[in-house]
């Protein structure tokens, strides 16, 4: 497929490998613009939860198994 690609892009004598080629790149950068968007949100949640451990941890002085020993 490399050469038939490298052909396709120099000598631009396959338009058909040349459509697929760019809907294949527009595939990954949607794909990768959904994950990009999934761990956003998925780090927003895990700071949130950190912020509310830490508030909790404030109130309560301590919460075991959570709280770092002091050394």
């Amino acid at each position: 497929m490399l050469p038939d690609l490298e052909r396709a892009i120099l000598e631009d004598c396959a338009p058909l490998v040349n459509d697929n080629l760019v809907q294949t790149g527009l595939a990954a950068v949607s794909l990768s613009n959904e994950a990009w968007d999934a761990l956003s949100k998925a780090t927003t949640t895990l700071e949130v939860a950190r912020q509310a451990l830490v508030a909790l941890e404030q109130q309560l002085g301590y919460i075991p198994g959570v709280s770092k020993v002091a050394a």
